[in-house]
């Protein structure tokens, strides 16, 4: 009897825990024909993106309701389209990159626990590790998408070693058929 019991706690466990999991609004590949396009046409932000590192560690983080400085976009994005991006960001966490979707990219999973260990040495090292055997990672967090899936705010990033990195924030639009960068909102040189 405890045997089962147990087994019905765990059970339900995880059914709440995939209850609270927010739902993906933008399917998998909306998603990755723009990495792709990018990928293929050599876009700026995503240059010598060789190697990328799952980005699940990398969320975008929210301070206040306009951390992302979106609402002071509203030539670019509408209040839907706003609310719409601030519902994506939900499922940021549970978003991992899948090599089956970049051919031309590799994926390269890390040990979170050791990227965030409080010993400096220790994550150093691991990343001296990292970059030894594959050069230069880029980082990609998720693309966010308005409401048409026709404009997108995403954030890119690319760490070359110990203080040497280089990286930013972008809006792209989908104009006949190509992604166009037409804004970009920072960018940062290590």
């Amino acid at each position: 009897i405890l045997s089962c019991n147990y087994e019905n706690r765990v059970h339900q466990n995880k059914e709440n825990a995939q209850n609270l999991k927010p739902k993906q609004l933008v399917d998998d590949k909306t998603i990755y024909e723009f990495l792709n396009y990018n990928f293929i046409h050599k876009d700026s932000a995503f240059l010598n993106c060789d190697y990328i590192i799952d980005h699940e560690w990398l969320p975008y983080f929210f301070t206040h309701e306009d951390s992302l400085a979106l609402i002071k976009m509203d030539t670019i994005f509408t209040k839907g389209d706003i609310g719409f991006i601030f519902k994506q960001a939900n499922y940021v966490r549970y978003f991992k990159l899948k090599q089956s979707k970049l051919p031309s990219k590799n994926v390269i999973k890390i040990d979170t626990i050791k990227f965030f260990n409080n010993n400096n040495e220790i994550r150093s090292a691991y990343f001296d590790e990292l970059h030894k055997k594959y050069g230069a990672l880029c980082t990609i967090k998720m693309p966010l998408f308005s409401i048409d899936r026709k404009t997108v705010y995403i954030s890119t990033g690319l760490t070359c070693g110990t203080l040497c990195g280089a990286g930013g924030t972008y809006i792209y639009r989908k104009v006949n058929g190509k992604w166009i960068l037409i804004k970009t909102l920072n960018e940062w040189v290590s």
